[in-house]
């Protein structure tokens, strides 16, 4: 009897239900670099480097505590921002016999302030993308109006996608790659009156280091056994209670 206690025990605590932990977290303090390493991450999971898209440029040596980009072509709506590759991606890779479940998706965001006398800097929107749907644009799966007012601070955040209510991201046992896309609200933007060709950075992360820095983009959920090794460790508990009562 106290064999088949323990064991229900044990089933129990295998499908209980557990809060959300942290999945990984990007560290972009002093990040003078191509691709911003994860600086942690759950050991259920394998995470790349954060990378940016082909559409973006890199502005190394310039805002080193972001994970920096530059847009030098007007890019005023969504279809631009998807058709010319205007992202930064990373990859989430579980382990064999793990599932993850995406719960929140939480980020800091740096650009320069908005300014009067002559310098009007863009105000983007953040667009939020996954594999596990598609990167077209009824795929999105949320959207962040960052409208920039003047004297506001270069780093903004945290902002943050629910993820516990989107069906592909739960319980996943295949890598996932995920995108945030940057384009403008509008079609002015980044006029510089005596410099036409200037471009400032805008990046994950942020301008001064600190908290925003180290916690520049961070994801929760959970990593649980994947279903098919819940069930036959269930079908073995099954037999072995069988067993015990004979």
């Amino acid at each position: 009897m106290r064999r088949m206690v323990s064991a229900l025990t044990l089933v129990v605590m295998l499908c209980a239900p557990a809060n959300a932990a942290l999945l990984l977290n990007y560290n972009s303090d002093n990040t003078d670099t191509n691709a911003m390493p994860v600086q942690s991450a759950d050991s259920g999971l394998s995470v790349s480097p954060m990378t940016r898209g082909a559409g973006l440029g890199a502005t190394l040596g310039h805002s080193i505590d972001s994970f920096s980009s530059t847009l030098r072509a007007q890019v005023t709506n969504l279809t631009q921002a998807l058709s010319g590759n205007r992202f930064v991606r990373w990859t989430v890779t579980p382990l064999p016999g793990r599932a993850v479940s995406y719960s929140n998706l939480t980020f800091y965001f740096f650009l320069p302030e908005k300014e009067s006398g002559g310098i009007v800097y863009w105000s983007p929107y953040i667009s939020f993308f996954s594999d596990a749907i598609g990167f077209t644009q009824p795929d999105m799966i949320g959207q962040i109006d960052m409208d920039v007012q003047p004297g506001q601070p270069t780093s903004l955040g945290p902002f943050a996608f629910d993820l516990s209510g989107v069906s592909a991201l739960q319980n996943v046992t295949s890598p996932t790659e995920f995108r945030l896309y940057y384009h403008s609200k509008y079609a002015t933007h980044e006029v510089v009156s005596n410099r036409p060709n200037f471009y400032e950075p805008l990046g994950i992360g942020t301008a001064n280091g600190g908290t925003n820095a180290l916690n520049a983009l961070f994801m929760e959920g959970l990593v649980v056994p994947e279903p098919a090794v819940l069930g036959l460790a269930g079908i073995c508990l099954v037999m072995f209670c069988r067993r015990a009562v004979r």
